[in-house]
């Protein structure tokens, strides 16, 4: 009985808060990288290489797959 009672209580938590579906919240980033032509490549990073003075990096795999970031 006292668990309904606080159950039904309203709480304050200080700031903006909101409840969101993950799967639909997934399926909306889904289609807006999509839709911008975002690729995926399945893989383990191996190792980063950043070059500082142009904010890039490359990503090697451990399968040896090589990305540059932009």
């Amino acid at each position: 009985m006292l668990m309904l009672s606080l159950l039904s209580a309203q709480q304050r938590v200080g700031r903006s808060y909101g409840r969101v579906c993950r799967r639909r919240l997934r399926q909306h980033l889904l289609a807006q990288c999509a839709a911008a032509g975002v690729q995926y490549l399945e893989g383990e990073v191996a190792s980063v290489n950043a070059e500082p003075e142009s904010a890039r990096a490359t990503l090697t795999c451990r399968d040896g797959t090589a990305v540059r970031t932009r």
